[in-house]
């Protein structure tokens, strides 16, 4: 039969009232013409448009047909992407895995390079079962290390650490590689994208701490630059240059410089000795305001590490009268009570003379205001002006990397291509915090119910176990799950007997009766195998579950997660489990169906 027919024969058929059955019908015409040997790649997006179906069998053949024909229609495939997409987000664990295999096999060549990081980062779920295979995959995927588009190489190069978590040398050999990528990033016109490559550089240089010594100067700030990147820039030999520069003895040199060790030594809090050594005698060549309150500044916060800080600050407060400038006389009040707390003999009768002008003769309200503030705060002793004014001395997760033990690089190596170089791991632990204190929040996006929404269905809503009451129509993304499975701690833990091979399809199917709906199950036969289940009960608390069955099938590891967990609700969530009698037997899901309801029949 030729193409134009069969492609008129499906455009009559989408109108037909029996479109399921005809679209079954012409998906096996055409893929029976392609095992023959025919052509019918002109038919491509007919065939996609058959993906939307809930038959598994008709999606499958429709991606096969999808897989054999992407070379030939590279843009159309491009296009298709989103269907397999798409997929990998649906309930059923087989869905999903016709999703990924599918999108594996589309050839990545014929994608562009969103596609291609898309795939790559779906790779990095796969996990080898032997050495060959390991090496295999990096060698079909070596090319891509090579390419041109920084999303791409960063995907490979994160699938490539990971793969080799066991083999240091492969990957240092990585890393080696995408030196010059990363480079090439790390300096790019376009600021976001710069700033990413710095904060990625800085996780290879917690395992390789002279990885980029030999490019340095790819690492000097310019005037354009923002200061976002400028905080995420590094030198090793920048405190000896700028001390070099010091030496010339010129105010606006001097000034710069000093505003320079202020933020030095906040960001790289091992350079503060470096940088203290260099402060006495600067303040002669220092005369404009923000020079002064870089000086002022460090001489507060690191003053005992100066031996004339007192002094020099003492001429700033006897030249008080004279300073025009708000800001400078603030920071030399933050620095005088600082320097008090940790050298009260030197500093107390200049602090005193401070506050006597500021709170006596200040014209200033906002400087007279926080004079007051000070006095006051004093009066409740030295205890409590430490934990007001004595802050943080420097940042702490941007330390000076050089001299610090090397990290192996498994450490960084599953953070690497997300958002946690940016954040950092404390900041992002601490999102991930917010988002589970919402945990059992109603108003959760992909935590949804359909409680009372259809009164046809008001008797199927709710599953009454015990004290448990289960949704039917619960719904969380896998992507989720994996959030809060990461962020909860273990609430119950049980290990029952088993003496079992496990049957995925009925366990499916009997959790489901009693509403404990799948995430991931394991196939059957894999050594150990797993299980990812949730349920939301009526008050919307959610209970995230594993079941794991050791390679000897001799027992059942019951792992249930929960946010603001009681013993009682766990206990009853357990008792629910271990009522499914039928797991892992090979007996007709409907008599799997029968018997759970029988026993978990709605109160």
């Amino acid at each position: 039969m030729k193409l134009t027919v069969i492609g008129s024969a499906y455009q009559t058929t989408i109108k037909s009232t029996d479109i399921e059955l005809r679209s079954w019908n012409l998906v096996l015409r055409v893929i029976r013409y392609m095992t023959q040997g025919l052509d019918v790649s002109a038919l491509f997006m007919e065939m996609v448009k058959a993906s939307a179906t809930v038959d598994v069998v008709q999606e499958k053949l429709v991606y096969l047909y999808m897989c054999t024909y992407a070379a030939l229609k590279p843009n159309l495939a491009l296009l298709a992407i989103n269907t397999p997409w798409k997929d990998s987000t649906d309930p059923n664990p087989m869905v999903r895995g016709l999703a990924l295999r599918s999108m594996c096999s589309l050839r990545m060549k014929d994608l562009d390079h969103w596609g291609q990081s898309e795939v790559l980062t779906f790779l990095v779920r796969y996990k080898p079962r032997t050495e060959d295979e390991v090496f295999a995959i990096l060698n079909v995927l070596d090319g891509f290390l090579k390419s041109s588009q920084p999303n791409v190489v960063m995907a490979t190069t994160k699938l490539f650490l990971l793969l080799a978590e066991d083999f240091h040398n492969v990957q240092t050999d990585v890393l080696e590689r995408i030196r010059g990528p990363l480079l090439t990033i790390c300096t790019s016109e376009c600021h976001e994208l710069c700033f990413l490559g710095l904060c990625h550089a800085r996780e290879i240089l917690r395992s390789l701490p002279g990885h980029f010594s030999g490019h340095y100067k790819k690492f000097y700030c310019t005037y354009t630059e923002p200061n976002y990147i400028n905080s995420r820039t590094y030198n090793e030999k920048c405190v000896v240059i700028l001390k070099e520069l010091l030496g010339l003895k010129q105010e606006h040199i001097t000034s710069a410089v000093i505003q320079t060790f202020r933020d030095l030594v906040w960001l790289c809090p091992l350079c503060t000795v470096t940088v203290c050594e260099a402060l006495p005698g600067c303040e002669e060549y220092i005369k404009d305001g923000e020079g002064k309150q870089a000086l002022i500044w460090l001489l507060g916060v690191h003053g005992e590490m100066v031996p004339n800080a007192p002094y020099v600050l003492e001429e700033f407060v006897d030249n008080v009268k004279m300073e025009t400038s708000a800001a400078v006389k603030l920071e030399l009040l933050t620095a005088m009570v600082r320097l008090f707390v940790s050298r009260p003999a030197e500093c107390q009768d200049i602090l005193g003379r401070l506050l006597h002008h500021v709170i006596g003769e200040e014209l200033d309200m906002v400087v007279r205001e926080r004079g007051l503030l000070y006095y006051r705060l004093l009066q409740q002793g030295v205890e409590e002006v430490k934990k007001i004014v004595c802050g943080p001395r420097s940042d702490p997760s941007l330390g000076v990397i050089s001299g610090q033990a090397n990290e192996p690089i498994n450490a960084w190596a599953k953070d690497f291509n997300t958002l946690i170089p940016i954040y950092g791991r404390e900041h992002w632990n601490c999102i991930m915090a917010q988002k589970a204190n919402s945990f059992g929040d109603q108003q959760m996006p992909d935590i949804t119910s359909e409680k009372g929404s259809n009164p046809e269905h008001s008797e199927e809503l709710v599953l009454d176990a015990g004290s448990v009451r289960l949704e039917s129509r619960a719904q969380l993304s896998p992507e989720r799950f994996e959030e809060y499975w990461t962020c909860l701690e273990d609430a119950k833990v049980v290990t029952v007997d088993w003496q079992k091979e496990p049957c995925p399809d009925t366990i499916q199917a009997a959790f489901q009766i009693v509403h404990i709906l799948p995430i991931a199950i394991s196939r059957a036969g894999a050594q150990p195998w797993k299980a990812y289940l949730f349920a939301r009960n009526e008050t919307g608390c959610l209970f995230l579950t594993e079941l794991l069955i050791d390679t000897g099938r001799t027992s059942l590891q019951i792992t249930v997660k929960q946010r603001n967990s009681s013993e009682g609700l766990l206990s009853s969530f357990i008792a629910v489990i271990r009522s499914v009698q039928t797991l892992g037997k090979s007996e007709n899901v409907e008599d799997v169906s029968l018997a759970t309801q029988e026993q978990h029949s709605p109160r």
